[in-house]
């Protein structure tokens, strides 16, 4: 692990600027910081509590327990103690933002749920926005990613980095799907933001939005027919054993910020916060790594499983996609000129 680490040096170097820029001052100034390693502080000891919600299989899981607790442990000579609460033991993502918001835990990760706070990340799930996965490390790891994320200090959050959640794909229990009218009438579990539910309303779906941790039993029931994930949610959750179908449409790329409590983090010695994000900025990078390295073998695991899938001619998809773009710049005037950097990049 710790060579894989090593070979990501650049890619780290790039995000523990981007994102250290952002931890300055309470105003969340992108000054860069002094490149010397601060003092230790004192002896005083930390906690920090991570909210969690994947299980323990899952790269979003892991990168946590094998990267950035025994670093922020080595880096700090012990003086920090760090828990991870996974699988949602703390409750579902906009609980634990809820939480992280107001203190109780200090640190967790939010996916566009985390729109209704800070809208600027609506953008991460506009469909088709993002070619291939070289497009995406373009965007969250140079300036374009420190600007969607520069706003979260303002709603009482500290951004420290980004975690990949794949491209997504449909699955369902009813029948394959070759086109987008293959979705029509489906009942489709989106999350609770309104980018996938405007997306899924377009494709002809009836839309259930709902947190994750509910998903499982839903599909079971059948209080719906299916969902949108990457291969590696979709396998580590066992989503197959209550899925028949999935397509690959690849119609967005799903990303978490990792976030902490502004007031909390502006409460830290300088040399506590260089190892909270120096750790954090590993972790980001390995777990895409990790991700990308499990995708195909989660894949594999779906088929093995019985699932059946298809790759769907996405024209249909992509036309009908635009009305949730006319609906986006009404709404966010201000944010086309981003969305057109990205596709520009």
């Amino acid at each position: 692990m710790k060579n894989d680490i090593l070979k990501l040096s650049a890619i780290l170097l790039a995000m523990t600027l981007l994102m250290a820029g952002c931890s300055g001052s309470q105003s969340g100034s992108t000054a860069a910081p002094s490149a010397a390693t601060p003092a230790p502080s004192s002896n005083e000891t930390y906690e920090i509590n991570i909210g969690g919600g994947h299980p323990p299989t899952s790269s979003l899981t892991i990168c946590w327990n094998d990267v950035f607790i025994p670093r922020v442990q080595e880096l700090t000579g012990g003086r920090v103690t760090v828990n991870h609460f996974e699988n949602d033991q703390l409750g579902a993502e906009v609980d634990r933002i809820e939480q992280t918001q107001v203190g109780s835990i200090q640190i967790t990760y939010c996916s566009e749920a985390s729109s209704s706070i800070n809208p600027k990340m609506s953008l991460f799930p506009l469909p088709f926005l993002f070619r291939d996965e070289a497009h995406y490390d373009t965007i969250i790891d140079g300036a374009i990613g420190a600007k969607i994320v520069e706003d979260f200090p303002q709603y009482g959050l500290r951004p420290l980095g980004f975690f990949e959640n794949g491209f997504r794909v449909i699955t369902n229990s009813k029948h394959p799907i070759n086109s987008i009218d293959d979705v029509s009438g489906l009942k489709i579990r989106v999350s609770q933001s309104e980018i996938p539910i405007a997306l899924f309303t377009a494709f002809g779906a009836n839309t259930v939005a709902m947190s994750f941790g509910e998903l499982y039993s839903a599909l079971q029931t059948g209080t719906v027919d299916g969902q949108e994930n990457a291969f590696n949610t979709i396998a580590s959750s066992k989503l197959y054993e209550v899925q028949k179908y999935f397509a690959e449409t690849n119609h967005m790329m799903g990303t978490f910020c990792i976030i902490a409590n502004e007031e909390w983090w502006q409460s830290l010695p300088a040399d506590i916060q260089q190892a909270i994000q120096t750790a954090a900025s590993e972790t980001s990078a390995y777990q895409r790594k990790l991700y990308r390295d499990q995708a195909s073998a989660d894949k594999q695991e779906l088929l093995d499983n019985g699932m059946e899938g298809t790759t769907p001619d996405t024209a249909g998809f992509v036309a009908a996609a635009q009305s949730v773009y006319d609906d986006f710049y009404a709404k966010y005037p201000d944010y086309k000129a981003l969305v057109e950097e990205i596709k520009a990049a």
